[in-house]
């Protein structure tokens, strides 16, 4: 198979050309009848041949260098190949012997088998001649680093992780890498597009996301990667794909999702996300390549559990928000036209601590008075209308208004419309949604268990209080009535956001990252 070390390998020899196309030359160079002294250097080249031949017609690894070229152990020499305009129909025809069954090579010989007689031969030779290059002077073949990345879900409803995701790939895919994403069945309505191959498994039920499906899907795809990416833990997928990566040699890395810090491993089903640990998710986190944190805030809260593990903080790239979308559309219903907009966005949940802001928000005469409460996001319908109550008891509830899950055009309208932002999360590993408004030019409000909310603070873009009414409100009190301090931390919140947390850089620190652990399994550290 395809090796798996990165380096760079000797190029082939220049090809003297003579007229026509340049992949006519690797054509002469692999088939022309040259005078060679020895018959070995015939043997070789024929070897090279065959190898070229069955690498054109094997659709998966033809795929896989529709954008880099390639280094396949079989030659004796670095070839590339080039971008296949017919590659569907080729395509179709490995299937189709596929269906038959049979090793790739016995497919390769009933490719040949079928291509019998003259046209058949003429036709594989301009195929084999479009496919086939030698590279130029000084250029070097690599392979593409495949990633396997494994999560739970890939519902946007399901809030920052499957939104994380989802830009991983994009920014993979462009820096080269060849990523590939299990997931189970759960939320594919409301699954963001992906520019990687995503394979889905069917949900058998919601809690531990079970779905046994996904043991022969994991299996193959592990095997045909350098390195998976375990994205959550206390998960039927996460422990899955570890177990399997260890049975087969395969590096792997995990990224928590913040619920090893106080508040994840603290609140909801304590003592059995106590129990899973010391059973099951110390030994994957021991086994793990590295153990990826998005903050140092949320390492070292990590690290005071007292597990061992390979840790290292690589935070997240956000993308900008779209900006699509009517710009005369009003946010806010007409009963509330004029007022100032404070926006809350991320999903509902206790984590999110929204019934201290609603309170803070009933205590304020000014804000009551000159500004509304958005809140935008989607949790369980029994603790959204816990809070809509609270509201309408603190007085508010026409005050406040609910948006539930917003995405695309919403969503950009949403931040272009708000005035400030604010997110008083008890826990946040990261933050992705404060950063978001930060990309939008919103200022905000942030609570110390936001990851991202210190280094927002030192850069002029954001407010630190503490998770309680009557901080939020006197935070929220000086940014309403204060327009040239919303105006200048608007500006700050904007460059500092997009310089610290861009895609480019995270997915060059994620590529360093799979090389070196796929290096160490290579070398069997």
């Amino acid at each position: 198979m395809v090796g798996r070390d990165l380096a760079a390998v000797h190029a082939a020899p220049a090809v003297p050309r003579q007229g026509g196309d340049q992949r006519h030359a690797a054509h002469q160079y692999l088939h022309g009848r040259r005078r060679r002294g020895k018959s070995e250097h015939i043997d070789q080249h024929r070897r090279d041949r065959r190898e070229l031949y069955r690498l054109r017609y094997v659709s998966d690894d033809a795929g896989a260098v529709l954008a880099r070229q390639l280094l396949w152990r079989g030659l004796s020499q670095a070839h590339c190949l080039a971008r296949r305009e017919s590659a569907a129909r080729h395509g179709d025809r490995d299937r189709d012997s596929a269906r038959r069954g049979g090793s790739r090579g016995e497919r390769h010989q009933d490719l040949r088998r079928r291509g019998g007689g003259a046209a058949g031969r003429l036709d594989i030779r301009r195929s084999y001649r479009a496919a086939c290059g030698a590279l130029a002077e000084g250029q070097v073949a690599v392979r593409r680093l495949g990633v396997l990345h494994v999560i739970p879900s890939v519902s946007l409803r399901e809030g920052g992780p499957a939104r994380a995701l989802a830009t991983m790939e994009r920014a993979l895919d462009e820096a080269g890498v060849r990523v590939t994403t299990v997931a189970t069945s759960h939320g594919l309505g409301d699954a963001a597009p992906a520019r990687a191959r995503r394979i889905y498994s069917k949900l058998w039920a919601s809690p531990y996301k079970f779905a046994p499906g996904l043991a022969p899907t994991l299996a193959a795809a592990i095997r045909s990667h350098d390195v998976v990416h375990i994205h959550a833990l206390f998960s039927f997928s996460s422990t899955l794909a570890a177990w399997i990566a260890r049975l087969y040699g395969v590096p792997y890395v995990v990224r928590p999702l913040g619920v090893l810090n106080a508040w994840g491993v603290g609140e909801r089903r304590a003592r059995l996300k106590r129990l899973s640990i010391a059973l099951v998710e110390r030994s994957n986190l021991r086994a793990a390549a590295a153990v990826h944190f998005t903050s140092e805030q949320e390492k070292e809260e990590a690290e005071r559990l007292g597990l061992a593990f390979r840790s290292v903080v690589i935070p997240l790239g956000v993308e900008a928000p779209e900006q699509s979308g009517d710009a005369t559309r009003q946010l806010l219903p007409a009963a509330l036209a004029g007022r100032m907009a404070i926006l809350f966005l991320s999903r509902v949940s206790p984590k999110k601590n929204l019934e201290t802001l609603i309170d803070a928000f009933a205590l304020s005469p000014v804000l009551r008075k000159s500004a509304a409460l958005v809140v935008a996001g989607e949790g369980e319908a029994d603790y959204v209308e816990r809070l809509r109550a609270r509201a309408r008891v603190a007085g508010v509830g026409e005050a406040v208004c609910w948006l539930g899950h917003v995405d695309g055009a919403q969503k950009a309208l949403a931040l272009r419309s708000a005035d400030v932002f604010v997110l008083p999360s008890f826990s946040e590993n990261f933050g992705i949604a404060a950063v978001e408004a930060m990309q939008a030019g919103l200022p905000c409000v942030l609570t110390p268990g936001v990851a991202v909310a210190a280094s927002a603070e030192g850069a002029g873009a954001a407010i630190i209080v503490e998770p309680e009414a009557t901080a939020l409100r006197v935070a929220l009190e000086r940014l309403i009535g204060d327009g040239e301090a919303r105006r200048r931390m608007s500006v700050r919140a904007r460059e500092f956001s997009h310089e610290a947390w861009s895609t480019e850089t995270m997915a060059a620190r994620l590529v360093d990252l799979y090389e070196t652990v796929a290096r160490g399994r290579s070398s069997g550290e």
